[in-house]
């Protein structure tokens, strides 16, 4: 079975930044819905484990459960197509060992280390030459100051989407963050593993694989996969820097 995923995404991998190839193959999957069309309202996209489950979420909370949303593709195709449609679409940025180690603790049957850096570097690569069009937001912005995403959403395509409401707490939108994985089986323990609502056990057991794969991260065979996502993360962090989402020093400071 662990052989069977690794073959589907290498597969999966190789289309996923073909844009059409991969639109036309993914929208007759279960998961079709995800994929941007003409009836789309916007893209949400982004690297596994870098937010986009809590941004589904906000957006949800912030525009209302009418809003036709693709997302969680985590291929860069669909951003792609975004752009080819003239669709708005949100694209998050987080640093690559962070959302890599989470995403091999989240899936360990087909993820290792080395899979998961080639996988971030071929999304943030095939991205970066149209990053102007689109809105990339850094991570830390989506998670902490989400209403400052929605006005650089706004300001990119001119468009009016509005602000979460003055009453929604962080703690509200990771309730609901938690209500929507688990309507997709997407989480063991009926939330996720970030969650205010996850147990004590949970998180230290999160706690002591991070530490063990960030040891791991840290061997020379890694060295040169995850120097090019480190440049390619700086690259793409320096352009929110000029689009106002970070001060100077924020982008500078991050290893």
């Amino acid at each position: 079975m662990r052989v069977l995923r690794r073959i589907r995404r290498s597969l999966r991998n190789q289309i996923s930044t073909h844009p059409m190839l991969y639109s036309v193959i993914a929208s007759r999957g279960k998961a079709g819905y995800r994929v941007v069309t003409q009836q789309t309202d916007i893209v949400l996209e982004g690297f596994p484990r870098s937010g986009n489950s809590f941004v589904e979420a906000a957006f949800l909370c912030s525009q209302g459960n009418g809003i036709k949303l693709a997302h969680h593709t985590h291929s860069a195709a669909n951003v792609l197509r975004a752009v080819q449609l003239g669709k708005p679409c949100y694209v998050l940025l987080r640093a690559p060992a962070e959302c890599c180690i989470s995403l091999v603790i989240q899936e360990s049957e087909t993820h290792n280390l080395a899979l998961a850096l080639s996988e971030y570097e071929r999304f943030y690569r095939a991205i970066s030459p149209i990053s102007d069009r689109i809105c990339l937001v850094p991570f830390e912005v989506a998670t902490r100051e989400f209403n400052r995403s929605i006005d650089h959403l706004n300001a990119v395509y001119d468009a009016q989407f509005v602000h979460l409401p003055p009453h929604m707490t962080l703690e509200m939108i990771l309730a609901r963050t938690d209500e929507v994985s688990r309507s997709r089986g997407t989480v063991q323990d009926g939330v996720e593993p970030y969650s205010p609502f996850a147990s004590q056990l949970v998180k230290a057991q999160r706690a002591k694989r991070q530490t063990a794969l960030r040891e791991e991260l840290s061997a020379p065979t890694h060295a040169p996969r995850l120097a090019r996502c480190n440049a390619l993360y700086q690259s793409l962090l320096e352009q929110t820097v000029r689009n106002g989402l970070l001060p100077q020093r924020s982008a500078g400071s991050e290893k």
